[in-house]
């Protein structure tokens, strides 16, 4: 099982694309095989096993798509000007939670495998709080933008949300 990466150094390289499907498929197996023990753990970027690419999983506690969401080169498309504000925390950094204010919706494309090849997807993501409830869906929308930005460098540490901007 790979560790958990926790060197800053490390965690702020900027990642790059996967070429192939090959290379994706190990990466997956790798973070789900360091993420599935971890009970309190929602996804993991490659980043943080070590691995500078653009390939993520989420636990997909709806089970829409397994066990779990593959994140493979994604790209962000679309975000509406609406936030929620929440204390997320981060697998690199145990026991540390942080204010964070992410967008409500959230579309990205990315690469899903087909057989022996990608296949675009499009996937929008909406975090609904009207029972006070982070149902699946509304974790899967935090925590794929979180990823995300682990493939750019940007850390949990570096993000503190003002409340005031609440919406």
């Amino acid at each position: 099982m790979d560790k958990v990466v926790t060197d800053i150094n490390v965690l702020r390289q900027k990642s790059e694309q996967v070429q192939s499907v090959e290379e994706a498929q190990d990466i997956i197996a790798k973070l789900e095989d360091a993420l599935r023990p971890i009970s309190h753990g929602v996804g993991l970027a490659a980043i943080q096993v070590g691995i500078p690419k653009t390939v993520g999983v989420i636990k997909d506690k709806s089970k829409k798509r397994g066990d779990f969401l593959h994140l493979i080169n994604p790209v962000l498309v679309n975000k509406e000007d609406e936030f929620v504000f929440l204390d997320e925390g981060c697998l690199s950094f145990p026991d540390m939670f942080r204010n964070t204010k992410r967008y409500k919706q959230y579309t990205i494309t990315h690469q899903r495998i087909e057989d022996d090849h990608f296949e675009e997807e499009t996937l929008c993501f909406y975090y609904n709080d009207d029972n006070g409830d982070m149902n699946s869906d509304g974790l899967l929308a935090i925590a794929v933008q979180h990823e995300m930005e682990h493939f750019n460098g940007e850390l949990i540490i570096d993000s503190e949300a003002d409340q005031s901007l609440k919406l």
